[in-house]
């Protein structure tokens, strides 16, 4: 990763690469530590400060001020927060001609030879980086190559050993980072492109409960992105990454929702029925959700598991207390409700039919009962009113 930009742009995705970088070397036997090594020897010193405390670092004696290589070509140096390994450059820029300056041999013999030097000149420990473009050659060129540092006076060490020895005090403003390095960083594009895909093979993984690999293949992928080798070409790598986005996104709008034509509710409160297809070759575990105007609110569904090309009929409930013509939006989620991409929007009409009709069976009740009650009180007085005048 460009730790330089990372620092800049997005350390959340710096600390996905880093435990990306330590997943499975554990289960391969091997010791390892978290190492933060830039390809060109240059890191940003606010990438440094960001940096958590017990990281390695590996920086280019270029980074070190004149006056600090001039008195002792420190092979440590301890910041405010970190220890940084200086390895030296001009050991790996080979020997001098005819033939290739960087052939094992001549590799080797300029390597023995900055050795000798700091033997001579105190015995500083010689930290070499070869560059990520070198070649040993073939096996046997491989063999001679560290044959060859096999002397009496040379005493090959570890990285960590070095950390452990002495250090020399500087100030991380002190350190040189170039203009044009910082020219060089990647940009906020990059990341954001990089997030983008890292989170739609996450957002898929969610939805196929038989898939436990796809989000990290698809975070791989994303984090090669903000490489340093992106450098070379941001903008290529930054297009590849929203294509593959853009193909995980189509793939999840193959999960589909089919909306009801029309709901009314004929109280305050009803159920209504959707249907959710399967467009994937993969089975599939996903639920409802809904956006309404405010006005109306409508429950998530439970969630369904449909295999290949399945479909299934999904009960939700709608409330409202407000009268009138709501839009519904549904959306294809997964189990957290999150949308994954397959929408629909239907209308639903609140008309709490029930309540109308109980107002008007009321109402029609007391004028009926009154009506019969008038009619009943008046034939009674005038059959009275007749039995009177005959007697």
């Amino acid at each position: 990763m460009d730790v330089s930009a990372a620092a800049r742009w997005s350390p959340g995705l710096y600390r996905t690469a880093r435990q990306r970088g330590s997943g499975n070397i554990p289960r391969l036997g091997l010791a390892a530590g978290p190492v933060v090594a830039p390809p060109d020897g240059y890191l940003a010193p606010e990438a440094l400060a960001a940096l958590p405390p017990k990281t390695t670092v590996l920086t280019t004696d270029r980074m070190l001020p004149d006056e600090v290589t001039a008195e002792e070509a420190p092979a440590l140096v301890r910041t405010e927060r970190h220890s940084v390994v200086v390895t030296d450059t001009a050991s790996t820029t080979g020997g001098p001609g005819p033939g290739p300056q960087t052939s094992p041999l001549q590799t080797r013999q300029r390597i023995l030879s900055e050795a000798a030097l700091r033997l001579l000149d105190g015995g500083q420990p010689l930290v070499v980086r070869l560059p990520d473009d070198w070649s040993s050659g073939t096996p046997v060129d491989a063999e001679e190559f560290f044959l060859g540092l096999d002397v009496p006076w040379l005493h090959l060490t570890t990285v960590a050993s070095v950390t452990q020895g002495k250090r020399t005090r500087l100030d991380p403003d002190d350190l040189r980072y170039p203009d044009d390095e910082a020219a060089a960083e990647l940009d906020a594009a990059n990341f954001a492109a990089a997030r983008s895909l890292a989170d739609a093979g996450s957002l898929l993984q969610s939805v196929l409960p038989a898939n436990r690999t796809v989000a990290g293949e698809v975070r791989d992928e994303a984090l090669t992105t903000v490489s340093y080798a992106s450098r070379e070409e941001p903008n290529g790598s930054r297009v590849a990454a929203e294509r593959s986005r853009g193909v995980l996104t189509h793939e999840l709008g193959k999960v589909t929702v089919d909306p009801p034509s029309s709901v009314t509710l004929s109280s305050e409160s009803g159920p209504f029925t959707a249907t959710v297809t399967n467009g994937l070759d993969q089975r599939v575990k996903v639920k409802l959700v809904a956006r309404t105007d405010g006005r109306l609110d409508v429950t998530a569904s439970p969630v369904v598991e449909l295999g290949p090309g399945e479909l299934a009929s999904v009960e939700m409930t709608a409330r409202s207390s407000v009268l009138g013509l709501h839009d519904v939006d549904l959306f294809v989620a997964n189990a957290d409700g999150r949308p994954i991409g397959g929408t629909a929007t239907f209308p639903l009409r609140a008309a709490q039919v029930s309540n109308v009709i109980w107002v008007v069976f009321a109402v029609g009740g007391v004028l009926l009962f009154g009506a019969i009650a008038v009619r009943t009180f008046r034939r009674v007085r005038g059959w009275l009113a007749g039995r009177g005048a005959a007697a």
